[in-house]
């Protein structure tokens, strides 16, 4: 026993140190590896709540579209309803449905009863007052169960109903079962109210007159979106709704576990609700291979360093035998290389000093059309342009003389000449063997003819892909400027609607502000339209709008003039710089022009035919804003109904 230890001490006090500084390095890995993936699951945790927070607000986004559509118009019947919701159902496809709700007060029952058998609606039944019925809902496949359902039965779409009525905002339910389905996922309704202005006085009294309304399934939701990225980290999820206590993802999903290895309990703020979200991992989310690696690495690094050490001593006693050897692998190296060099496909050039060829292998000849024996004592030139060859010969005497070269160990293209005068692309790389003689330098070449083809081809396609996504592009510009415009427009009268002049109004009050030019505003409504509506019919009555919007459009004397549909038979028309004098000019050229069509009004109107009223407001300097601009021009409507109509009246 104590011949081997001698034999092998080096050995063993190497291997003994490896393995004792081998522990001490995994034992500080493993502790900073548990700090830094608690760290990476907090940051996953955040993550999660933040991604899951944009994926609600854009689909809330389709709501509040879908709330200004119906802000903008008049009317909306069930195919546009349809229309519009069709195209964010598909830009927006983790949205159940979009639906709109009427507010049906007892004045309006029987009204409504009339258009639900009209429509295939679900007829209400008498006992609540009012009614909150479903009358349009997009996609009506899957969804009919929903179609005509009385939200005001249910405890939590009531209160939802009356949430949003007094918030003015988005509002969310708890999570629910809907009545389209029997499947036990719950789902969440995000719901916004509509009002319309009732006018009594001096005061205009807010009051709901129907609610656009979204059914989402945060389920889905996190399926489609999320799910992937934390279950492939093995990480469970829950949300839960704090008041109601109910989870909003269903039984599918492995729920948290708050005694696992990593635990987390976030607040994520939803509209006026606040949902918990959780989750956990277990230690098998720690990545301890890295570690465990370490002792691994830190065994085979001590044998190999023992190894090592055991084998510098048995080196002396091998010195003269390793002599003896490397006498008899020179000549057969040489043996060797030759062999090698003759059956290589690439082409291989051996030179001397003075560059005259001392092997000219098969690949050589197959690639110059020369054979061997043509070539061996001839300069190396001749398979060069003369360029090319002038600038070899410096290269190579420059190299000899100072030992930098700009050729040696460095690869080239340059152009390479065949036997029979033909010009071709070649890379060249060139070694120094180090041994002086024949064999000093070698080069290896390769044909790049179909390489420079290749590229070439390969530009020629990147030229025509580029035409394609140009192409696209175009299209694709030309698509959204339609879609921007569909947007903006009254799809009735075909002139602005809401949004643009709410847009307008900020962006003009600030322009004329920085430069010092009033800003004047009239609101225009059509005298006694209802009347009109009732007497000669609805159809008549949206000829009428159009045809008074196109009127007062075509009447203003500038394009910069903004004309907009305010709602209902309202009209509103911003004139930048423009003050009190020339406001109350284009005004009255707009009720003339409009009186001037001629159409026909015989009950109740001393002029005979249809007119309107208008009320201006200018203002400059620091009396201008956003907020006294719109009243002082609705005040001046007021005072121009109450004089007696068909008149303009300054604020």
């Amino acid at each position: 026993m104590s011949k081997f230890l001698k034999a092998y001490r080096y050995f063993i006090v190497v291997a003994l140190f490896g393995f004792m500084l081998t522990g001490v390095l995994y034992e500080k890995n493993i502790n900073e590896l548990r700090r830094s993936e608690s760290t990476r699951f907090n940051s996953l945790s955040s993550e999660f709540v933040a991604l899951l927070q944009r994926k609600l607000e854009y689909s809330f986004s389709a709501l509040e579209a879908l709330d200004a559509f119906y802000r903008s118009s008049q009317f909306v019947d069930r195919s546009e309803f349809k229309q519009f919701a069709t195209y964010f159902l598909q830009a927006h496809p983790d949205i159940k449905a979009l639906e709109w709700v009427p507010v049906v007060r007892a004045s309006d029952f029987e009204d409504y009863q009339r258009r639900a058998k009209k429509d295939s609606v679900r007829p209400l039944l008498k006992g609540t007052n009012p009614y909150y019925p479903v009358f349009y809902v997009e996609p009506l496949a899957g969804n009919e169960q929903a179609l005509g359902y009385n939200l005001g039965v249910n405890k939590a779409r009531l209160g939802a109903l009356i949430a949003a009525e007094e918030s003015h905002k988005i509002t969310i339910t708890e999570p629910i079962q809907l009545v389209q389905g029997r499947d036990v996922e719950p789902a969440i309704l995000v719901l916004k109210a509509i009002y319309s202005d009732d006018k009594l006085a001096e005061q205009v009294k807010m009051r709901v007159s129907s609610y656009v309304l979204m059914v989402l399934r945060v389920g889905d939701l996190y399926q489609s979106s999320v799910h992937s990225l934390y279950a492939d980290n093995g990480i469970a999820v829950d949300i839960r709704d704090e008041l109601s206590d109910k989870s909003l993802l269903g039984a599918k999903l492995a729920l948290p576990d708050s005694s696992a290895a990593f635990y987390k309990t976030r607040v994520m703020q939803v509209g006026q609700r606040r949902w918990l979200v959780s989750t956990s991992a277990p230690s098998a989310f720690m990545r301890s291979h890295e570690v465990n690696n370490i002792i691994w690495l830190g065994t085979l690094i001590s044998v190999l360093l023992a190894t090592i050490a055991q084998s510098l001593r048995q080196q002396a006693l091998k010195s003269r035998h390793k002599e003896k050897l490397t006498k008899m692998e020179l000549k057969h190296s040489q043996n060797y290389y030759k062999t090698l060099v003759d059956t290589d496909a690439n082409a291989i050039i051996s030179i001397n000093e003075q560059g005259i060829i001392s092997e000219f292998n098969a690949g050589a000849e197959k690639l110059f059309g020369y054979s061997h024996r043509e070539l061996v004592g001839e300069n190396v030139s001749i398979l060069m342009e003369a360029e090319h060859a002038f600038n070899h010969d410096q290269y190579i005497r420059s190299y000899l003389e100072s030992g930098e070269s700009a050729i040696i160990g460095r690869g080239r293209e340059l152009q390479a000449k065949r036997k029979n005068g033909d010009v071709f692309p070649v890379f060249l790389m060139i070694s120094d063997t180090g041994v002086e003689g024949d064999m000093r330098f070698i080069g290896v070449i390769k044909d790049l003819s179909k390489t420079v083809l290749a590229e070439k081809m390969l530009k020629q396609h990147k030229t025509q892909l580029e035409e394609v996504v140009a192409t696209r592009m175009k299209s694709l510009k030309k698509a959204n400027k339609t879609l921007k415009k569909l947007s903006e427009t009254d799809p009735l009268t075909k002139i602005s609607n809401r949004r643009v002049y709410e847009n307008s109004l900020m962006s003009e009050v600030a322009a004329a502000k920085r430069t010092g030019q009033p800003l004047s505003l009239l609101m225009i409504d059509i005298d006694l339209f209802k009347g009109y509506n009732d007497g000669y019919g609805h159809a008549a009555g949206d000829l009428a709008l159009t045809a008074v919007a196109q009127e007062v459009s075509s009447t203003l004397p500038r394009k910069t003039d903004v004309v907009t549909r305010y709602g209902g038979e309202e009209f509103v028309v911003l004139l930048m710089a423009t003050d009190a004098k020339g406001a109350l000019g284009v005004a009255e050229n707009i009720r003339t022009n409009v009186q001037g069509l001629g159409i026909e009004y015989d009950e109740g109107v001393a002029s005979g035919v249809l007119t309107i009223s208008i009320g201006v407001a200018s203002l400059g300097g620091d009396d201008l804003n956003e907020v006294d601009l719109p009243e002082q021009a609705d005040k001046a409507l007021y005072a121009a109904k109450k004089q007696g109509r068909n008149r303009c009246v300054v604020f």
